[in-house]
């Protein structure tokens, strides 16, 4: 569901919004229990930690106003927070808490071509986590860039990271003859789903790939641009930048 579509028997768009929203929860949730529990084989339980997480405050007003009518308004979402705040706490072991954390040895400091890809709506790896991994990789290459600058030593460092999106159309949600958003109805077109791409989309990454390892350079600007044009859906603005993910972890 596109979170923002209407019809005409229910003009009310938070139904749908709030069918998107539990739609990404579903999928989301079998996901984290499978990493959850991957990790946790590798620290030892207690790797994560919530006792003092509010969960009310994780929803802000914006959020509570788009699923307001959808989740029985005010009191309805009062009571299911409330419910939430009663569910049993995990505390964190400290032992686990470290290895989780020295999971992570990325440096960001590599030099090779990097293309990534990702859908607008992936539903469990947000766009967003693309834009931080850039964000980061940029913020290596600018230290290094400087210090080239400074000294004129050695090869001049390049920024060889790509972020290729394939967007959604601007709505898909499909309604029944009652107006309730068709649960049953087709996807849409691109954009959507966890690493699931058009074939088009698919093959230019690859093709993209496959050039970058023999040039050692991603492609330029002005041929994404240009490769866009023959792939529906898929972004060819090298500057474009998704929504942030709303925390930051790490």
């Amino acid at each position: 569901m596109d979170g923002i579509s209407t019809n005409a028997v229910i003009a009310e768009h938070s139904i749908n919004a709030t069918v998107a929203i539990l739609e990404n929860l579903g999928e989301a949730l079998a996901t984290g229990t499978l990493a959850a529990q991957s990790a946790s084989e590798i620290t030892g339980p207690g790797f994560y930690d919530n006792t003092k997480t509010n969960w009310a405050s994780l929803l802000d007003d914006g959020d509570a106003g788009r699923y307001n009518l959808g989740l029985s308004g005010d009191e309805g979402i009062a009571a299911m927070v409330g419910v939430l705040s009663m569910a049993p706490r995990v505390t964190g072991d400290a032992a686990a808490v470290a290895k989780f954390k020295a999971l992570d040895k990325s440096t960001f400091a590599s030099t090779k071509p990097t293309i990534l890809i990702s859908n607008e709506a992936d539903r469990l790896v947000f766009a967003g986590n693309s834009s931080r991994y850039v964000d980061k990789k940029r913020a290596v290459y600018e230290a290094e860039l400087a210090k080239w600058e400074a000294s004129k030593k050695g090869p001049k460092p390049i920024w060889n990271t790509l972020a290729l999106y394939a967007m959604t159309p601007e709505t898909y949600t499909k309604f029944t003859a009652a107006g309730l958003p068709d649960l049953a109805g087709p996807v849409a077109a691109s954009g959507v789903g966890h690493q699931s791409f058009t074939t088009k989309q698919m093959k230019t990454w690859v093709d993209m790939l496959a050039v970058a390892a023999k040039s050692g350079k991603v492609p330029t600007a002005k041929y994404v641009e240009y490769i866009a044009t023959k792939v529906p859906y898929l972004n060819g603005d090298t500057d474009y930048r998704p929504a942030d993910l709303k925390y930051n972890f790490g």
